[in-house]
């Protein structure tokens, strides 16, 4: 058959399968029962053509769930696989107006396929989810994708889970941040954590006291091909100072200035002076206020606002002393 007819009879069949499906959700039941209806879109319905009714219904008509009543039909009635373009466009189209549910069945619909989403929809999604607080959806994107990239020797995009990661974060939920982190994003093949993703959960532990849990991974990142950056040992002194470990502190700024490729900065030096100051210890802040101007790293105002802090309160308790 010539290419121009293939071509026509494509068209002519899309504008008919769209013509019978168009109308409301609650017009898209009376649409059906018409035998010679289903007939005509069962012998002319293909993956392709029923992307492009999808596309047309979602994107013209705005209606996004009857886009999806067509999809649903076509699977259950007509037993058609559809292509993995027609789930990235109804996923994206369904989470953006809050339609999590149908999203979710949609999911489960790609693990039963087998179909591996693209990266940019993937990390759509758990943004979505996320957002939403539905971080138990978020996981179980994550992992299914992992374990079908692994299958095709692929690797979901980092940014896809360091966005669940730093959401967890945010929301104070640093202990299943580290969960979901050691148990999955670390042992799945279909994960490829990055520098980013051990800052995000160092930097939660930090925060949160955890001090000795973050230097487990700061460890540890060695192992999975990760070299640690100005932010992975400025959250790593930050949080030495919250918990009074000032000396360790020091030894850390003393470790990097020794190594290569990484250097201090105000923020390094701000969390130390800032640590000394809380500790009363306002020559050694002093000192360490002019070995960073010498580094050429000029003090910013949170630097100057935390010395005039502590020299303040140092005025206050020798008066009181005395």
């Amino acid at each position: 058959m010539p290419l121009w007819i293939q071509r026509a009879s494509k068209k002519i069949a899309l504008k008919s399968i769209t013509r019978c499906f168009h109308g409301t959700p609650a017009q898209f039941e009376s649409h059906l029962p018409k035998a010679e209806t289903i007939w005509f879109i069962k012998v002319h319905l293909n993956p392709s053509i029923a992307f492009f009714v999808i596309q047309h219904i979602n994107n013209h008509f705005s209606n996004p769930r009857l886009a999806f009543e067509f999809f649903q039909f076509t699977r259950l009635n007509l037993s058609l696989v559809h292509s993995v373009s027609t789930f990235n466009l109804l996923l994206m189209s369904l989470c953006q107006i809050g339609f999590f549910d149908l999203a979710q069945l949609m999911l489960d619909y790609t693990i039963t396929d087998g179909l591996l989403l693209d990266g940019s929809v993937v990390e759509f999604l758990v943004s979505c989810f996320a957002n939403a607080g539905k971080f138990r959806i978020c996981k179980e994107v994550l992992i299914s994708q992992a374990n079908l990239s692994s299958e095709k020797e692929e690797v979901v995009s980092s940014f896809a889970h360091n966005i669940l990661l730093s959401m967890l974060v945010k929301r104070n939920r640093v202990d299943e941040a580290v969960q979901f982190f050691q148990d999955h994003i670390l042992i799945l093949r279909g994960f490829c954590p990055d520098t980013c993703s051990f800052n995000i959960v160092i930097r939660g532990l930090c925060k949160g006291g955890q001090v000795d849990k973050a230097f487990q991974l700061f460890y540890d990142m060695g192992s999975f091909g990760c070299s640690p950056d100005m932010i992975t040992y400025n959250s790593l002194i930050n949080g030495l100072c919250t918990v009074g470990n000032l000396d360790r502190a020091l030894c850390l700024l003393r470790d990097i200035q020794s190594q290569v490729g990484v250097a201090p900065d105000v923020v390094t030096y701000t969390s130390i002076i800032s640590g000394l100051c809380k500790s009363g210890k306002m020559e050694e802040a002093a000192s360490l206020l002019d070995e960073m101007v010498q580094c050429g790293i000029r003090p910013n105002l949170i630097t100057f606002n935390v010395l005039i802090d502590g020299f303040g309160k140092s005025v206050v308790i020798v008066r009181l002393e005395s």
